[in-house]
């Protein structure tokens, strides 16, 4: 399947859902609305400034790559 590219975040796509995730700075400098990502891959549309451990992302600077 074929994705299509949206310059959408994770975490507008999430709002528009009725979905209230933790968050705060929407910038990727706090790290609070970091998730474990289970399947697929991200592209950031800014480097992220809060630290990630292995497998995380921040829902608020990435859009779906896969």
């Amino acid at each position: 399947m074929q994705l299509q590219k949206s310059n959408e975040t994770i975490l507008e796509t999430m709002l528009k859902a009725g979905k209230d995730p933790e968050r705060q700075c929407c910038s990727g400098y706090c790290g609070c609305c970091r998730v474990k990502l289970k399947s697929g891959s991200v592209e950031y549309k800014d480097e992220p400034m809060a630290f990630l451990n292995q497998g995380e992302i921040l829902p608020c600077i990435c859009v779906p790559a896969t």
